[in-house]
């Protein structure tokens, strides 16, 4: 029985580790995934161990009281890290966040997906999301239809990334480059 728990929890190790997270606006990275000892309050129940990106966002290193569970990467080069006073990690009750990401390739084309790559669904969800962006709430009035000078041309650039030099993937939560020779 304990090798089959073990095993379970090893494969769930290998799915979520490294894996991209965000709670309330925080984006953090996976770093632990397992139980904790010494605390009552944890039962035993799977708890994720995670970096947060930005330091002071967490309550330890990922040490607590006094058993390392994982180490830092974004933070370990910090003066603060090494006396333990960086406070960039968290445990949170396994089930309890969203764990994934995606790949660079699936965010850039999730975002910039040239329209004939795109199916007749793909064209209609993104019509309609482009439409939505047309509006906003004016609070008084309710939402107001805005008018966006250059969108058409905006448009035309976004229809044909393949010829663009610079995007943007802020907040794609993007956790893994992706399989070899996806980007050309």
């Amino acid at each position: 029985m304990v090798e089959t728990i073990t095993g379970t929890v090893a494969d769930m190790q290998a799915d979520v580790i490294d894996r991209r997270v965000e709670q309330k606006g925080k984006l953090g990275t996976v770093r632990f995934l397992g139980k904790l000892v010494n605390n009552p309050k944890a039962g035993e129940d799977l708890w994720l161990g995670i970096e947060w990106d930005e330091a002071g966002q967490g309550r330890h290193s990922g040490t607590v009281d006094g058993h390392k569970y994982f180490e830092c990467h974004f933070h370990r080069n910090s003066p603060a890290y090494a006396t333990g006073e960086t406070k960039c990690c968290t445990f949170v009750r396994y089930g309890k966040i969203s764990v994934g990401g995606t790949s660079l390739s699936e965010a850039i084309l999730g975002k910039y997906k040239p329209e004939d790559m795109m199916t007749e669904e793909e064209k209609e969800i993104a019509r309609k999301k482009e439409e939505a962006d047309l509006y906003v709430n004016t609070d008084t009035k309710g939402m107001k239809k805005i008018q966006i000078v250059g969108a058409e041309k905006a448009y035309l650039w976004r229809a044909d990334v393949r010829q663009s030099r610079d995007i943007t993937l802020q907040g794609m939560r993007i956790s893994e480059v992706g399989p070899k020779d996806t980007l050309k």
